[in-house]
């Protein structure tokens, strides 16, 4: 047997986001980024507290099975959320319903990735 790796594009210092952060609408790619800062830091009992989001259209790149490329739309060390659901590009995300809210699922800030 052989086990082989094939490389069909590489690039080197670009800013990554897992896969999940992507929506689709209408043919572009959004992502939720927060506005500022959690309200309330000091108060750790009220933890529903969250910054307020903005929809943010991206161009995207080269991907792998995890993360994909930002080509434009973000800069690193912005916030990302990432999405409740688990399905891929489900139009019902950007509204309120089951299996398709955002919230703050591990928020994500963007770094560039060297490969």
């Amino acid at each position: 047997t052989v086990d082989a790796e094939l490389i069909a594009a590489r690039k080197q210092d670009v800013l990554m986001l897992p896969i999940s952060a992507i929506q689709y609408q209408n043919g572009k790619s959004y992502v939720m980024t927060t506005q500022g800062e959690r309200e309330n830091r000091q108060d750790r009992s009220n933890n529903d507290k969250v910054p307020p989001t903005k929809m943010v259209e991206v161009q995207t790149g080269i991907s792998n099975d995890e993360y994909i490329e930002i080509v434009s739309g973000l800069k690193e060390g912005d916030t990302v959320l990432l999405s409740n659901s688990s399905t891929g590009s489900n139009i019902n995300r950007f509204g309120g319903g089951p299996g398709g809210q955002m919230g703050p699922v591990g928020p994500v800030q963007i770094r560039t990735r060297p490969n």
